[in-house]
């Protein structure tokens, strides 16, 4: 006779089952995500908007150095950018050889090519030997770059945006309408904190001025030399701000579809909160760029090496860049090559305030500005991400 079976044992038999999700090593550590930049850089649309962009900034600087108080040096002559303007016909003549370890050297300087225009006038502005002309063409310069990368900078990190954020794609004529309708919001985001240091410098210059009353002025002056360096402190800050925060205030203004406020204060907020993470993520953005930007530049060399090669031996000459229709294309070619480097700076941009603003605010990617709906509310994508 068959012994009767406790209650628990069909369930004591029975071996515990535990499913574990496989790692999503992405959605832990979100700056991985760097990583998938190299293909958002070459969306063509962001290369067509940057070369445009390179195209008229450089022509608005030509403009600037026929002014009469311009000097007679450009003051980008000795960039790291100088060398591809001057076009990919000269890399000709470098052997293979040479070239791709003196390109692993220039790569990081290409990477920050983009803020050369907004951080050399900051240089000669808060240099105190500089010239009235020179803080004239200073200041020219940097309200003509904030004013093209406003409009064009605007509407390639909104391209990035929906692309990162939302797994869309913005056709070029809305991008452009979107950086249109807040070119203003761009352009003031970094004039705020520059104003406000001009505040300071007011306050300070006026101190100066105090000082120079004879006998007393000197001892009114160190009394409030306290005051005086607070009002240092608070520049210094906000020259800070806007050197390492300019970029995100675009971003800011292309994810969320705010106003300068709100990019200066999250940009600000960004930077002096988590100012390490922050930190790494360029120093990760700017490594990737450098191999990236090293592979771009040295594609295009060899393409242009190899097509001289080949004319070469049929022409009969070592140089058939005699010809002003070759020498259009090989410029074509150098400025996509620039338009590459631009994409890569603004959507990396994008990809870090993404991943700062899931680290402060713990948004997810997904919650982006779309237009096109009923008020343009703030829809929040809800992505389901698939187990790795």
């Amino acid at each position: 006779m068959p012994e009767p079976s406790h209650p628990d044992a069909k369930t004591s038999s029975q071996s515990t089952r535990v499913v574990v999700d496989a790692v999503n090593y992405r959605q832990i550590f979100s700056w991985l995500r760097l990583f998938d930049l190299f293909w958002i850089s070459v969306d063509m649309q962001k290369l067509l908007l940057a070369a445009t962009a390179v195209l008229i900034f450089a022509g608005g600087i030509w403009c600037i150095d026929l002014l009469p108080f311009a000097p007679a040096l450009d003051a980008l002559a000795d960039s790291a950018e100088a060398p591809l303007r001057n076009g990919v016909s000269s890399w000709t003549q470098i052997p293979p050889a040479e070239l791709i370890p003196n390109q692993a050297t220039t790569s990081w300087q290409l990477c920050f090519t983009p803020a050369e225009p907004v951080i050399r006038p900051l240089q000669v502005l808060f240099q105190s030997e500089s010239t009235w002309p020179q803080l004239a063409r200073a200041w020219t310069q940097l309200l003509w770059a904030l004013a093209v990368w406003s409009l064009f900078g605007g509407a390639i990190t909104r391209i990035a945006a929906v692309q990162i954020g939302a797994d869309s794609k913005v056709n070029l004529l809305n991008a452009i309408q979107f950086s249109g309708r807040r070119f203003l919001s761009y352009f003031s985001a970094p004039l705020i904190p520059l104003a406000g240091i001009g505040v300071l410098w007011g306050l300070c210059l006026l101190g100066g001025l105090i000082g120079r009353i004879p006998a007393a002025g000197p001892w009114i002056i160190g009394l409030v030399w306290g005051v005086i360096l607070l009002c240092g402190l608070l520049m210094a800050l906000m020259l800070i701000g806007v050197v390492a925060g300019w970029p995100l205030m675009m971003t800011t203004i292309s994810v969320e579809g705010s106003d300068s406020l709100d990019g200066l204060s999250r940009s600000f907020g960004f930077v002096f909160t988590k100012p390490w993470q922050y930190l790494f993520l360029l120093g990760a953005a700017a490594l990737l760029g450098a191999v990236y930007s090293g592979v771009i530049v040295v594609l295009a060399y060899l393409s242009s090496y190899l097509a001289d090669w080949g004319i070469g031996w049929g022409m009969g000459t070592s140089d058939p860049h005699d010809n002003p229709l070759t020498r259009f294309w090989i410029s074509v070619l150098a400025t996509f090559v620039l338009a590459y480097i631009h994409s890569y700076f603004w959507s990396a941009t994008t990809m870090i305030y993404f991943v700062l603003r899931r680290s402060v605010d713990g948004n997810d990617f997904g919650d982006v500005f779309l237009e096109g709906q009923p008020h343009d509310d703030l829809l929040i994508l809800e992505q389901e991400t698939a187990a790795s």
